[in-house]
């Protein structure tokens, strides 16, 4: 019945499984636990910011440098 109303957004039987089982196990929320260490992303304003700046002084440089070479 969901997949037909939801299509790709609805979740898996497994992850329906999974989330029961969490939930079985005590678990009250479905907001993310919360991680030690550094942040998955580094997006921010002054990043693109300076990353802007850095590609407008020397184009092919700073190419290079994001691809790693």
């Amino acid at each position: 019945m969901l997949i037909r109303v939801y299509e790709d957004q609805s979740l898996s039987m497994k992850r329906v499984y999974e989330w029961f089982a969490r939930f079985r196990e005590g678990r009250e929320s479905v907001s993310d636990n919360h991680r030690s260490g550094r942040l998955v992303t580094s997006i921010s304003d002054e990043n693109i910011e300076k990353m802007s700046k850095l590609i407008m002084k020397d184009r092919r440089s700073a190419v290079a440098m994001i691809a790693g070479r």
